[in-house]
């Protein structure tokens, strides 16, 4: 057995499948024409597994002939493969120079307490340890939840809706996660639920593009505006028992666009606000006021938090109950500070005594800075906070304030989060075990803590009161600058490649809500506040690569766009060049390619202005992806080789990698094969050797539709197979599905029938579970093809019906165009004329309204009928 092929089999069986495949694909390609390779590759199947046994199937075992396919039973039979998403696939774009300019020297302790399974983005906060009572409640709420689960859409065209409604502090949070956790719930809604919190200033084209994510259904990140995003997810949504919970509305406008649920789906909104429950549910039986505790629930709750004061003090602690109006984040509070203090010998008397005199001091003189922040919480509860916290000594007492800057519950904090906004070096986890233990704090899982917002205004309150403390503004900016060094230090990561991307991912996404949070914080303060816009600048600097793989390409274009202005206000060239740049690529990956040449041509302009040779090779790898795109091939090439050769000089190997790639899908296209396939193939070998999976796997997948388009199916069949897998364990599922389509219809192609309907298969069934309609539709669309060339036209009329019936729910044209015209030369093979005719002239309406070039094709046909 040749040595290579030996590497590869220990490659393979020692869990190295990426590596080892690669060795053995290299091998194949040299010896390609090797007869005796078989044998060994034969011995290596034997226990390789299932991807073994593929790439054996593909090596002459079946009886492959080399060729170009043949010439189909129909006419013109299409092949649904365009509109998959190529998950950057083609020419992925060169982002920007930062990741040379920014670095945060940051150590291993921010992935300590990393997760190998991170709550995924859209679930919700854990339910508090101490809940009780809201029996009634729960069950009310589910009797309305279950109308929508029990429904069918011809008795609910839309999804019901329930606006919980009440005080702040009241539990709606609380209540809404309980539901979310409830095990007859989630029987109810077997398709998940979907949680999010808004508050004042909510990101909603993200929190769509999230929830399509967490579903598993198409992805949305090219969404050029928020109802465009909203409704695909709707589309994507008609067939699902799903419960969606919108916590903490501010405004009726932000809920609208995700109300998202079909028929089957149930909506659940809370708010503090009664005009916003109005808004969003006219009809009075909509809405849901949740009340305060009943006495005997608030008693319980009390005593949970501290049991031997209410036990020796049964009744002044229902006193206390009363005065606190079974509030439960007052009871959690007053909780907290009794079981802290019974042993020093304050009891639920002395916390009466107190509460009542604060109570008093409140009504008879003016209200101290602190009571607005409230809003509209009884008096006594006022006087709690102020009674709980001026019984923390003197640093705890500080810290609690410090940490008012972190925005709110339900977003979350870890432990790094409080020693920056804290600005020490100790260990922060006796303090917040305080916190905690006083009710002041809530655990959110993770080793991550979260706040509620009266406690948090009221933190605040204490930060601007006290002259001893720091001021807001200090405090806010050590806020901002972690986050900033958090975002840092993740996108270094993610740009390492393999499993160091997948921890960064993972930790990115623990801390997203809180960087998303901080972000709006800076945003809002940048016009009157010059370090804020710095905040503003540095953070897409920051975090160049990994916002753009994680945001949606119309929310990256809106960070750009406010970074380059707050550096246009702060009169900083280098970060207005950078910007600049960083626009052009935003543009590009969102498609706008027109703008993405303006931007781009500006930036290299100034890069070479300035001497910056990074820069000047980011401007000319987009420009020639952009170039690509407009379909000018020479000009791609000419700002491709600038981008390599400055690349090489510079030693950016990831640029490297990319501008290979673009380099030779430019020249296939031309039909260079030679210098095609001398960079695809480098491309492979540069993202191989910096362990830049996703690079690899597109070029594996680069490499199988070059050697299918220049005749060469059994190499293209391996390395579809390798980027399938790679993809797969990346959970990139729309470029999965798409490598798999281009493999299927390559068996096509090769008369391998019985292998195009597995993989046809396989697609399908993937596509169900992750909801991607156009995948679906796509696959249903091809294995009808397969049909129609074995002569089982039944067989491929149910299936083309299926995949137009699939296409026009997802909103495919092209594919429910293309299965149409299929569908008429079925029914025209099978004898059924007027049914052809129809059926071709839905095709051509739909190719009319999306400007095919098959509109002549299918006139022509027409016209051939009598029919024109």
């Amino acid at each position: 057995m040749p040595a290579a092929v030996a590497t590869a089999a220990l490659a393979l069986t020692a869990g190295w499948w990426l590596p080892g495949l690669v060795i053995l694909l290299g091998f194949l390609e040299a010896n390609s024409e090797t007869v005796g390779v078989l044998a060994d590759v034969a011995t290596i199947i034997g226990f390789i597994g299932t991807l073994g046994a593929v790439i054996l199937g593909f090596l002459g075992v079946r009886g492959w002939r080399r060729g170009d396919g043949r010439e189909t039973a129909s006419s013109s039979v299409a092949e649904g493969e365009r509109s998959v998403s190529s998950g950057g696939d083609i020419n992925a774009p060169v982002i920007t120079g930062d990741h040379s300019q920014v670095r945060y020297e940051i150590g291993e302790e921010l992935y300590e307490r990393m997760r190998a399974n991170a709550a995924p983005l859209g679930t919700a906060p854990p339910v508090p340890n101490a809940f009780v009572g809201r029996h009634d409640d729960l069950r009310e709420l589910k009797r309305r939840l279950r109308r929508a689960s029990e429904s069918e859409a011809a008795v609910a065209p839309v999804q019901v809706l329930t606006a919980v409604h009440g005080w702040p502090g009241v539990g709606k949070t609380t209540v809404a996660a309980a539901l979310a956790h409830d095990e007859e719930v989630r029987r109810m809604f077997p398709d998940g639920v979907l949680f999010a919190s808004l508050g004042q200033d909510p990101e909603v084209l993200s929190t769509v593009v999230a929830w399509a994510r967490s579903m598993g259904a198409d992805d949305l990140s090219d969404a050029e505006t928020v109802s465009e995003a909203s409704g695909r997810l709707r589309a994507a949504m008609m067939d699902k028992r799903a419960l969606l919970i919108l916590d903490d509305v501010w405004e009726a406008a932000h809920a609208v666009p995700l109300a998202v649920g079909g028929p089957r789906c149930a909506t659940l909104v809370t708010t503090r606000l009664d005009r916003v429950a109005r808004d969003l549910s006219p009809d009075a039986s909509g809405i849901y006021r949740l009340e305060v505790l009943p006495e005997e629930e608030a008693l319980r709750l009390l005593e949970q938090l501290a049991p031997r004061a209410v036990a020796e003090h049964p009744e002044r602690s229902r006193e206390l109950v009363r005065e606190l109006d079974g509030l439960p984040l007052a009871l959690r509070v007053a909780g907290g500070l009794l079981a802290a203090e019974t042993s020093a010998g304050f009891g639920v008397g002395e916390l009466l005594e107190e509460l009542r005199e604060g109570k008093r001091l409140l009504e008879e003189e003016a209200p101290p800075s602190y009571l607005p922040a409230l809003g509209e919480v009884p008096p006594t509860v006022a006087a709690l906070l102020r009674r709980s916290t001026d019984r923390l000594d003197a640093l705890r007492r500080k810290r609690f304030a410090l940490l008012g800057v972190l925005a709110p519950r339900p977003i979350s904090f870890d432990q790094n989060a409080a020693q920056d906004v804290w600005d020490t070096k100790q260990d922060p986890r006796p303090t917040l075990r305080a916190l905690l233990d006083r009710g002041l704090l809530e655990p959110a899982g993770e080793g991550r803590f979260q706040m509620h917002s009266l406690l948090s205004a009221f933190a605040v309150s204490l930060l601007e009161q006290d002259p001893e403390l720091p001021s807001v503004e200090e405090t806010r900016r050590r806020y901002l600058k972690h986050y900033e060094v958090v975002l840092g230090a993740t996108n270094l990561y993610f740009e390492e490649g393999g499993e160091a991307m997948e921890r960064a991912l993972a930790y990115f996404d623990l801390d997203w809500a809180a960087i998303r949070a901080a972000h709006a914080v800076a945003v809002s303060r940048m016009e009157d506040d010059e370090v804020a816009a710095r905040f503003v600048d540095d953070y897409v600097g920051a975090g160049a690569n990994l916002l753009a793989f994680r945001l949606s390409s119309q929310e990256y274009i809106r960070w750009v766009e406010l970074a380059l202005r707050a550096a246009r206000r702060l009169e900083d060239a280098d970060s207005v060049r950078v910007r600049s740049a960083n626009l052009g690529a935003a543009h590009l990956i969102a498609g706008h390619y027109r703008e993405a040449v303006d931007y781009c041509e500006e930036a290299l302009s100034a890069a070479r202005d300035a001497g910056d040779r990074e820069g000047e090779a980011a401007a000319h790898g987009n420009l020639a992806s952009a170039y690509d795109e407009l379909g000018d091939g020479q000009r791609a090439i000419e700002h491709a080789t600038a981008c390599l050769e400055i690349a090489r000089e510079v030693g950016d190997r990831r640029t490297e990698a990319k501008s290979l790639g673009t380099l030779g899908e430019v020249y296939a296209k031309l039909g260079q094969t030679d210098d095609a396939l001398r960079h695809l193939k480098g491309q492979k070998d540069v993202a191989a050797d910096i362990g830049d999976t996703p690079s690899e796997a597109r070029a594996l997948r680069k490499l199988g539709k070059f050697y299918r388009d220049t005749g060469y199916p059994w190499r293209a069949a391996i390395f579809f197979e390798a980027a399938a897998s790679v993809f797969e364990r990346l959970k990139d599922f729309s470029t999965f599905h798409g490598v798999l389509l281009s493999h299927g219809i390559l068996c096509i192609q090769c008369e391998n029938y019985d292998r195009a309907l597995k993989i046809f298969d396989r697609v399908i069934e993937s596509a169900e579970q992750r909801d991607d309609g156009h995948a679906k539709a796509q696959a249903l669309m091809n294995k009808g093809n397969v049909q129609d060339l074995l002569g089982h036209l039944d067989l491929a009329e149910d299936l083309y019906r299926r995949a137009i019936e699939t296409a026009e729910e997802v909103g495919a044209g092209g594919t429910a165009g293309d299965a149409s015209w299929n569908l008429a030369q079925v029914l025209e093979a099978k004898g059924d004329r007027s049914a052809a005719i129809c059926a071709a002239r839905d095709a051509l309406a739909v190719y009319l309204e999306i400007g095919s070039t098959n509109v002549e094709m299918v006139r022509s046909w027409l016209r051939d009928l009598g029919a024109a």
